[in-house]
């Protein structure tokens, strides 16, 4: 998939690009930075190793007209679990640094003792509709609606080629997102770094759901993740045989930053990954007086 292709330069560098944003001029979207730097971990591991855990903090913008690179660092190679430290690279500034951490099959069973989110009966609409009537509730024209919403979309055909997305009804600080993969996925990696990208979507914009704002609200002046975090809880499953739900929740904000965490789901119920994210959004005085 274009999204999480790399190419190897040597010496545990790798370059990335096809970088994609929502519209011309916004940084790359986060969700393929991480996707891309799991993938360059991986290219440095047994084949047979599986992603146990991935942190990564975003210190700058990203331009998605250019090219980046990794630089895969080794921390650890042990008898159970292995560690990389991933550098990407714009320009020579740094971007983003991720600390990835990989297991042997046989010592990668483990169960998850908490309680998953359950899924809940829920009213879906197909992404686009929900971003063309999350748009229709700015105060641009229409016309400015219509180019705009015509730009995304077009941007987001990589994806969605990929991808059918059904956004969910907002529950106050909660949302289900439904989701199911067209494409199958033949190996560890690359359903390892399907769900990473996947599961960077709608998770810091229930933050905003928690401020009665959207993503297009005219009063949102800033929106940005400080980290991603996903621990794969069993990347064994079959991710391709029905729906997965993504349940994502604002678990708190203060002084502008956000607490978000996600579950991905199975339609069975099956536990796939948990996520967690930080995030930071500013609104225009003008709301801020409402």
């Amino acid at each position: 998939m274009d999204f999480f292709r790399i190419v190897g330069l040597g010496n545990g560098i790798f370059e990335g690009a096809n970088l994609w944003s929502p519209f011309p001029g916004y940084p790359a979207f986060g969700g393929q930075l991480a996707a891309q730097s799991l993938a360059s971990a991986f290219s440095t591991v047994e084949e047979s190793s599986i992603p146990v855990t991935m942190s990564i903090l975003f210190t700058n913008r990203c331009k998605s007209d250019q090219k980046v690179r990794y630089n895969v660092r080794n921390l650890k190679d042990g008898s159970i679990v292995d560690m990389r430290q991933v550098d990407c690279y714009q320009n020579d500034v740094l971007i983003s640094s991720a600390h990835i951490s990989f297991s042997r099959p046989d010592n990668n069973t483990h169960d998850y003792e908490g309680t998953p989110y359950e899924i809940y009966d829920d009213t879906f609409i197909p992404f686009s509709e929900y971003i063309s009537k999350s748009m229709a509730a700015s105060s641009e024209s229409q016309a400015e609606v219509s180019a705009k919403f015509q730009i995304l979309y077009d941007n987001m055909s990589m994806m969605l080629n990929v991808l059918d997305v059904d956004v969910g009804i907002g529950n106050k600080d909660m949302r289900q997102v439904r989701i199911r993969i067209k494409e199958k996925q033949e190996g560890i990696i690359q359903k390892a770094s399907l769900l990473t990208l996947i599961s960077d979507m709608f998770l810091v914009e229930t933050a905003l759901m928690a401020s009665n704002l959207t993503l297009f609200s005219k009063d949102l002046s800033l929106l940005t993740s400080l980290n991603h975090v996903v621990n794969f809880v069993n990347l064994e499953k079959d991710i391709c045989d029905g729906y997965l739900y993504y349940v994502v929740k604002c678990k708190g904000i203060r002084n502008s930053k956000a607490i978000c965490e996600g579950q991905l789901i199975h339609e069975d119920g099956t536990l796939i990954c948990l996520t967690g994210q930080q995030g930071v959004f500013r609104v225009k005085s003008s709301y801020s007086k409402q």
